[in-house]
């Protein structure tokens, strides 16, 4: 029975009431020890009629096992894995060691338990506890979490516990929180009265412990235990200040010096032996020539409950404070006894026992751990492996070998997304190494570690010098040192740096005809657009496309992504299209890689012209990358989404910017802030917000003269700028940023800048006809349509002016269409108003696709392209009764009953006002 917790049993149970009519909800329940987390629990359980319960716990001394948390929920639903994607099954059964075989992704062994719970919440009901999540191992807790975040309307309740101030870790935005504080006086007053009688115990020292113990519940239950008669009754004061936690390990201290000697030993080895295994234990005592018999003791006494060949503790802090009042030679010694005891097939277990009963350097002990990090990383238990190895390194004699072990322990840290770790191991590894090799090895991950979380010109520093350092015994790894120097300096628009480390990469690996060579000709090429050099760029990636293996560089995703915007940016649109489609159908079976693919494929859409599809994966970027923590990520999709949304006349476009800007503070990539201004600059010019338009794309020419950027398409915001100063009657501004415009136009060779520069010429010259023609003419020839409607509403609009009404509605009629087909509010408008009509009376058949939602119309495009609902689940990893649930409000929304009318509204959708190169537009597969 609970008391004083109203209010969070009425929250609790509405999960399941919710869970019952088909929406699934995951509540975290936080509170210090003893406030009755459990107890939460148990009562939720006890009123889940009509659900199955899957239940896990995390141990302190567990957290190193990879998975068992997992397993653990997994393991009653084995019946269903017949039924979920043939990838994901496999994925899932080698992360839970059911078979042979490495997870080349971890995500999609995690998809695979959202599958798998989901498949069985369609027979029945689920609910699923996690007990302390804090102390799960972390491949499970990022599982489990990721599971939670997924499911939708499927059935599920999925509740967890975190002791708080030991889940910073745990990333637990978006879940509904309850914070448990301790009872009022009135509670603590019921629970007391369940255990003691007035006269035993009055009202007012009743109220005195409910004070002191500030209403813990556990306390409250434990620490009368140690009061004497006289405390109890009120005739001694009570114990002032009574701090609370030592009193309740005294509580069960005084328990366990109650037993017999042989039973404290055999409590000490259930305590060390996470499972509880009786006959693990059993086996260890024998080998002290004691029997079974001495746990009967401490059964009797409620100290333990023996379960289905497990023993219990009543309390986990009893087993805490068991393994704690033993001295550390007799834990050592139990670790011992059960690492004897571990079966052949049980390495694991008997690898961690072995270390934590060792306290000098053991080569044997430590090398059996790093095994068991390799057997980690198979399952991709990068958490797991990160421990293991970093205990191999203290348990390691060589100190060459035990740097070795740290570096490595960094990796995986580093992979988890745990800084902290990452550069402690990298600290002592550095403080103990000589080996320049090694050393390189832990350069590249301090600067990914950079790169990501911190500062760009100290990691360029870093990972500059490191290459010249190793250049001489190991130039491979100096060229991989230099090229991510590069892309550190890309983000941070130092281009002077970057070109350095660029050249410096090309000049280790020119030759060799390996992926390093084909990796250095990418970075340079993209050196090259940034400086202004494209015409040179152009050259390099076309040697690129005769030397590569191009099917086996698009399915090792080497930097694909920027790659593919490599040739965007040289407008290679079809090679760019038909590189971001295989990425894109790689990565689905690859969902960690999946975000920057997302954002890559978000600002290919954007640009040739399929916004609806571009809002929807830039959406799903963003949302998968919260998901899976591919934070490094996040700004580069939040910067394409940003244009996307702009030109959709969206307002949420200026709040990516506010993050994007956040962003810079956090990691010095001053490059996102070019994008997100430009974004807003956009979107107030086709509002007609000139002054605003005016004062963003300004400072996006501030830092473009800054950084040193020489061609305009990279952020294509100057024409943008030149527009809203022709509109503002500032035409000397826009007549000089034409000129630069020009001469950048011409330096580059780029038909987008050409055509922009004649567009914009056409607006400030009286005989416009001839500059509108050559933009017009150049933009036939490229898969841009909002580039050519803006152009035609341009020249429309000079058309009306000279009173030539014709030939202006001839401009203007194709640029309405064009942004009613993309979703250009605000540029529809002002078409519209152009032609003197009303633009919703204009509005086109299919534009009811409008008014779906991201995760609508990527189901939608999904479905339309010919995925089943589980097909499609699997790609977007959620369940199929997302999928459906979905699916109905697509319907409901465009007013058709099935999948060959939604191929169609979307193939019109799509094709409507296309070019006749649109065929270099990427697959959606």
């Amino acid at each position: 029975m609970l008391f004083g917790r109203h209010d969070e049993c009425r929250q609790l149970e509405s999960v399941l009431d919710d869970a019952r009519t088909g929406t699934s909800r995951t509540i975290v329940v936080r509170g210090d020890a003893g406030m009755g987390k459990s107890a939460i629990l148990d009562f939720l359980a006890a009123r889940a009629d009509g659900f199955d319960v899957a239940s896990c716990e995390g141990v302190e001394s567990e957290s190193d096992l990879p998975f068992a948390g997992l397993l653990a929920i997994c393991r009653p639903l084995f019946g269903f894995l017949g039924v979920i994607p043939e990838t994901q099954r496999t994925a899932l059964e080698a992360a839970l060691a059911l078979t042979p075989g490495l997870v080349v992704d971890r995500f999609t062994a995690y998809a695979g338990a959202l599958s798998l719970v989901a498949a069985a919440a369609d027979i029945q009901p689920r609910l699923v506890l996690i007990d302390d999540l804090q102390w799960l191992d972390a491949p499970s807790a990022e599982a489990l979490l990721f599971v939670a975040r997924r499911l939708g309307p499927d059935r599920v309740a999925f509740v967890a516990t975190a002791r708080a101030g030991e889940d910073d870790a745990l990333d637990l935005r978006g879940f509904t929180q309850i914070d448990l504080d301790g009872l009022d006086e009135r509670a603590c007053l019921e629970l007391l009265r369940t255990r003691y009688r007035e006269d035993v115990l009055p009202d007012e020292v009743a109220a005195g412990l409910a004070e002191l113990t500030g209403g813990v519940p556990l306390a409250l239950v434990e620490i009368p235990t140690l009061l004497s008669p006289a405390q109890l009754r009120g005739d001694d004061p009570l114990p002032d200040p009574l701090p609370v936690g030592a009193s309740i390990r005294r509580a069960f201290r005084r328990d366990i010096e109650a037993m017999p000697p042989a039973t404290r030993e055999a409590l000490l080895l259930l305590a060390a032996e996470d499972r509880g295994a009786i006959d693990l234990v059993t086996q260890a005592l024998a080998r002290q020539g004691v029997g079974p018999g001495v746990l009967e003791a401490a059964e009797s006494a409620n100290l333990i409950e023996i379960v289905d060949g497990h023993g219990v503790f009543r309390h986990p802090l009893l087993r805490s404070a068991v393994y704690d009042h033993a001295p550390p030679a007799a834990r050592r010694l139990a670790h011992g006894l059960l690492a004897e005891a571990c079966g052949p097939a049980d390495v694991t277990r008997r690898t961690w026992h072995l270390a934590a009963a060792v306290v000098e350097p053991d080569e044997a002990v430590a090398a059996a751990l790093e095994a068991s990090a390799r057997a980690s990383l198979a399952r991709a238990a990068f958490g797991s492996a990160a421990r293991a190895l970093e205990h191999a390194a203290k348990l390691t004699p060589d100190a060459e070998h035990k740097a070795r072990r740290l570096v490595e322990a960094a990796g995986c840290f580093w992979r988890t997304g745990d800084a902290r770790r990452t550069r402690r191991s990298l600290d002592e590894a550095e403080s103990i190494s000589r080996d320049p090799v090694l050393l390189a090895d832990a350069a590249l991950v301090r600067g990914r570690l950079s790169y990501n979380r911190g500062s760009g010109s100290e990691a360029y520093e870093l990972l500059r010098a490191a290459a010249a350092a190793v250049r001489p015994v190991a130039p491979e790894k100096a060229a991989a040192l230099a090229m991510q120097a590069a892309w550190v300096c890309f983000g941070t628009a130092d281009l002077g740096p970057a070109t350095d480390a660029a050249l410096l990469a090309d000049e280790i690996t020119r030759g060799s005809g390996d992926a390093l060579e084909h990796a250095s000709m990418v970075v340079n090429a993209e050196a090259l657009v940034l400086l202004g050099r494209t015409r040179e760029a152009r050259r390099l990636l076309a040697r690129w496309k005769e030397v590569v293996d191009f099917e086996g560089y698009a399915f090792t995703l080497l930097m694909s992504p920027t790659t593919a915007l490599v040739y965007l940016a040289t407008e290679d649109f079809r090679f760019a299209g038909d590189l971001l489609a295989r990425f894109h159908a790689a990565a689905r079976s690859a969902p960690e890689l999946l975000p920057l693919v997302l954002a890559a494929l978000t600002q290919y859409e954007y640009r040739v012209g399929d916004w609806a599809a571009a809002h929807v994966h830039g959406s799903e970027g963003l949302h998968l990358g919260d998901a899976i923590g591919q934070h490094a990520s996040t700004g580069f999709v939040i910067a394409n989404l940003a244009s996307v949304e702009a030109g959709l006349g969206r307002d949420s476009a200026r709040d990516r910017a506010r993050h994007l800007d956040d962003l810079v503070a956090e990691t010095g990539f001053r490059s996102l802030r070019t994008y997100g201004h430009a974004a807003v600059g956009l979107l107030d010019l086709g509002a007609g917000r000139l002054e605003s338009a005016i004062r963003e794309l300004e400072e996006v020419d501030r830092m473009m003269r800054e950084f040193g950027v020489g061609d305009p398409s990279v952020v294509q915001w100057m024409p943008d700028l030149i527009e809203a100063y022709v509109r503002a009657g500032r035409r000397d501004s826009a007549a000089a940023l034409l000129e630069t415009l020009s001469t950048q136009a011409e330096q580059t060779d780029g038909n987008w800048a050409r055509a922009s520069a004649a567009r914009c010429a056409g607006m400030m010259t009286d005989r416009f006809d001839e500059p509108f023609a050559v933009a017009l003419g150049i933009q036939d020839r490229m898969p841009m349509p909002f580039e050519r409607a803006r152009t035609q509403l341009c020249y429309g609009e000079r058309l009306r002016r000279a009173g030539r009404r014709v030939e202006a509605r001839a401009q203007l009629r194709p640029a309405l269409q064009t942004f009613e087909r993309l979703g250009a509010v605000d540029w529809r408008k002002r078409a519209a108003t152009e032609l003197g009509v009303s633009a919703e009376r204009l509005r086109s058949p299919d534009a009811a696709v409008d008014y779906l939602s991201p995760q609508e119309l990527q189901v939608a495009l999904l479905v339309a392209e010919g995925g089943t609902n589980r097909e499609v689940a699997a790609a977007l990893f959620v369940t199929t009764k997302t999928v459906e649930f979905h699916l109905r409000n697509v319907y409901r929304k465009l007013g058709i009953r099935s999948r060959t009318e939604l191929a169609r509204v979307i193939a019109a959708r799509r094709t409507q006002g296309s070019r006749s190169d649109s065929g270099q537009r990427a697959s959606l597969a």
